[in-house]
């Protein structure tokens, strides 16, 4: 999901059974659908009953008494990568590294667009800028030369 995106999910907006989110806001205003993983939904459940709420905005400012904005997202990223020690990622990394990750493990190209959220492959390709050890790969495993 895009930040704003994520910003905008209300809990009534995912369900926690089959891990379906709906996205009712996406860029353009777009409707679509995106999937929340065994394990994503586990701590999702945890965070919930830790808040104890169980509607409203999926993420609140510190104090509950609002949902929590741009600003706040970033300066959360911010600590928790100094907590781990490394340089805090931008937003939009954690989509570039899901798009990527994706496409390593095997998801074709048009499905990937789809969850994305892309019209068109030209968006998405724009995520996809393989590493060099990516396409090396990809050519040891269908050089045509080394396949004679």
């Amino acid at each position: 999901m895009r930040a704003c995106e994520l910003l905008a999910l209300d809990v009534e907006d995912i369900d926690l059974v089959t891990g379906v989110v709906t996205v009712r806001h996406g860029k353009g205003d777009k409707r679509r659908t995106v999937f929340l993983g065994s394990r994503s939904r586990k701590e999702l459940r945890a965070y919930l009953k830790e808040q104890g709420r169980w509607s409203g905005a999926l993420l609140m400012t510190d104090d509950c008494e609002g949902r929590l904005h741009y600003g706040g997202l970033v300066r959360m990223i911010e600590r928790r990568a100094k907590e781990a020690g490394i340089k805090p990622p931008g937003c939009h990394d954690f989509r570039r590294a899901f798009a990527v990750t994706m496409l390593r493990n095997g998801c074709d190209v048009m499905n990937l667009a789809d969850m994305m959220g892309h019209s068109s492959l030209e968006d998405l390709r724009r995520y996809l800028h393989l590493v060099t050890d990516d396409l090396q790969e990809i050519h040891a495993q269908v050089g045509p030369v080394d396949k004679l």
